[in-house]
């Protein structure tokens, strides 16, 4: 599953912890990756892995300051 959407904000880094707590809050949440540019345009990206029945599911975050936009990607068994 793939899902992207423009926000109307300049609080890009708020957009991205919002979205990150959102994930990092449930139960067997493990971060895998995780990174923030250190500019004047906010982009961050982080990647979680988790289980779901038993099966591996992954999770990627990212948002995109200059577009306004987040982008969430989740991957696992159906």
């Amino acid at each position: 599953m793939s899902r992207s959407l423009s926000y109307n904000t300049d609080e890009s880094a708020a957009v991205f912890r919002i979205a990150w707590y959102s994930v990092a809050s449930r139960p067997n949440v493990i971060l895998e990756e995780y990174s923030e540019a250190e500019s004047q345009v906010f982009n961050g990206a982080a990647k979680f892995s988790l289980r779901i029945a038993d099966e591996k599911a992954l999770v990627n975050i990212s948002v995109d300051g200059a577009n306004s936009s987040i982008s969430v990607d989740a991957e696992g068994k159906d």
